[in-house]
């Protein structure tokens, strides 16, 4: 349906138009109210200055640590190496700091605290709950100096921190960042000397040429020995190749008086280098005392073997004991069979030379309701290097292994 054309001049018709405007408009806001759908509310702008937030209520002072730097790189460090480091640390906070403890998180790591009156204090390994170790003021500082050791450290790049807890409420723990380059400083031919199976009263020896890998290290003497166990010796001699490169020969020797079991020491070369001062050398060996067990197993002269058993049927087994150091005695004191089939188990003792020469027979007797019958004789003595020995032994019934 066509609509009529407005009457009357443009400029009325246009303001109409105009005037017309606001009026549909609330009428469309009051439709809108009719079905349910509220109109938006307009936002009213306040034209007076902003009031300033409240603060808030007055809270403690509060301390703060605070480290001038969060770590140190040290850069190229020799292997065996030793450098150390100062962090400034103070309290930049209204109120004072305790700090509680120090931690690193590596024993190639030492840390200690110079107080503000340039007293030394060494923090103790594990120290959590013990006294605090210094309360600094507002606005005092101390230096934590921490040394690195490099000497137990592979060549290669090495990350490691120390932690200082304290009272400051907003970081307990402050993290300081320690890094470093291992370099190798001396090839070892070879790294270790091994002396391997030795029974004690021997002096075997061994020989570790050492040649520095670092041009640094090229004029560098070993001057000495720091550390060496009372069981071994170590001598020096100084060598030179064709192209006049100095190298070191270090002969290592395993006295008489090495003990029985095991042996893994560490010792030092001492060096006049300023900060080079020790390089480790290592030795190994497995000392047994002057006493042999044996069993007669060809597989292991240090177990007995029943095998394949018979209910009701005894096994027999020897062991021979032969001291080969007769001034000074081995004398059987006990016999005892540790296993949950002691009862089974019967060992006997016979002399066949008193202080140097003994036979145990071993009788083992198993019952049908046992499948294996595993343990070990003890043998005591008063013997100082053999007081004890633990001789394992074992088998099965027939046809229930």
């Amino acid at each position: 349906m066509l609509r009529p054309p407005l009457s009357g001049p443009p400029e009325r018709r246009g303001a109409v138009g105009l005037w017309a405007l606001p009026l549909l408009t609330v009428l469309f806001l009051y439709a809108c109210g009719e079905h349910g759908a509220a109109p938006p509310r307009a936002k009213t702008v306040d034209s007076a200055p902003a009031a300033e937030a409240r603060p808030a209520p007055d809270a403690p002072p509060q301390p703060f640590l605070r480290a001038r730097e969060d770590g140190f790189d040290f850069g190229s460090l020799l292997q065996g190496e030793t450098r150390t480091h100062g962090f400034k640390i103070g309290n930049a906070g209204p109120a004072g700091v305790t700090i509680h403890r120090v931690q690193t998180d590596c024993g190639c790591a030492l840390a200690k605290i110079i107080s503000p009156s340039g007293e030394s204090i060494v923090p103790l390994p594990g120290s959590q709950g013990e006294a605090d170790l210094l309360t600094l003021a507002p606005g005092e500082e101390c230096e934590l100096v921490v040394e690195l050791i490099t000497r137990d450290q592979r060549p290669g790049r090495l990350e490691k921190s120390v932690q200082m807890h304290s009272s400051d409420p907003a970081r307990p723990t402050l993290r300081l960042r320690l890094a470093a380059d291992i370099v190798r400083a001396f090839v070892l031919e070879p790294e270790s000397a091994v002396f391997g199976q030795v029974r004690r009263g021997d002096t075997p020896q061994c020989t570790i040429l050492v040649r520095p890998a670092a041009k640094e290290l090229e004029a560098v003497r070993i001057v000495g020995f720091a550390e060496l166990p009372p069981f071994l010796d170590a001598t020096s001699e100084e060598r030179l190749d064709d192209s006049g490169k100095r190298s070191f020969e270090v002969t290592i020797r395993l006295k008489d008086c090495a003990p029985t079991g095991c042996l893994q020491p560490t010792f030092f070369a001492r060096l006049d280098h300023p900060t080079f001062t020790a390089l480790p050398l290592r030795a190994t060996a497995t000392v047994h005392s002057r006493i042999r067990f044996d069993t007669g197993n060809p597989d292991n002269r240090e177990l007995i073997e029943f095998a394949a058993m018979l209910p009701g049927a005894a096994s027999l087994r020897h062991v021979e004991i032969q001291n080969e150091q007769p001034d000074r005695p081995y004398t059987i004191t006990g016999v005892e069979v540790d296993s949950k089939y002691a009862s089974l188990i019967t060992p006997e003792v016979v002399t066949l030379e008193a202080g140097v020469h003994y036979r145990i027979d071993v009788s083992a007797l198993p019952s049908a309701n046992v499948r294996f019958l595993r343990g070990s004789l003890r043998i005591l003595s008063d013997h100082p290097d053999q007081p004890v020995k633990e001789i394992p032994f074992q088998g099965w019934l027939e046809g229930r292994r």
